[in-house]
């Protein structure tokens, strides 16, 4: 962003803000999703929520070149790019950057190959998270019984759910306690 905005000869700081996402007082930002707080919002949206920050920003209306960090980062980000312009590592880029391929990447069919490969990418990441979340084996402490973790649940389970395996966990739990005191 700061590499076309120095570019264009506009100022490295944008002059007004679209209004901010709800914040909790400490910096942080609100999902609309589960209602809590996060610094890095796209970030958890696509940990979590198994959603791009487009898609997020869609379906919640917010303009798509809103940021998703919290104002804290934000800042602490623009500031480290305007530091490096003028570096050396910015007079690389100035060197090798070069004009003609950039706009031969404007091409509507290179644009829209572009986007069907990131829809793509980011189903195969929501597949993957699906299945790791899915892919372990827990076994019951009583009777050794397997089950894979079901869909929602915070943690695992260490019972098989059964009466019987209930009640034995229950009666070995108060003779723990018993001999703790």
């Amino acid at each position: 962003m700061h590499y076309r905005r120095a570019r264009a000869g506009r100022p490295l700081t944008p002059a007004a803000r679209p209004e901010p996402i709800p914040t909790d007082g400490l910096g942080r930002l609100r999902c609309a999703e589960c209602g809590l707080y996060y610094r890095a919002l796209g970030a958890h949206v696509a940990r979590v929520h198994e959603m791009t920050a487009r898609d997020y920003k869609l379906a919640h209306g917010l303009p798509l070149r809103r940021s998703l960090l919290s104002e804290g980062d934000r800042q602490a980000r623009s500031a480290q790019s305007r530091q490096r312009v003028g570096s050396a590592g910015w007079q690389r880029l100035e060197a090798a950057r070069d004009p003609a391929a950039a706009s031969a990447s404007r091409d509507p069919h290179i644009i829209a190959r572009a986007a069907e490969l990131r829809d793509h990418q980011a189903s195969t990441l929501r597949e993957a998270a699906r299945a790791r979340q899915h892919a372990r084996v827990y076994s019951c402490v009583i009777c050794g019984a397997q089950w894979c973790q079901i869909p929602g649940r915070r943690g695992p389970r260490v019972l098989c759910g059964a009466e019987v395996c209930r009640r034995e966990h229950g009666r070995r739990s108060r003779l723990a306690q018993g001999s703790a005191r």
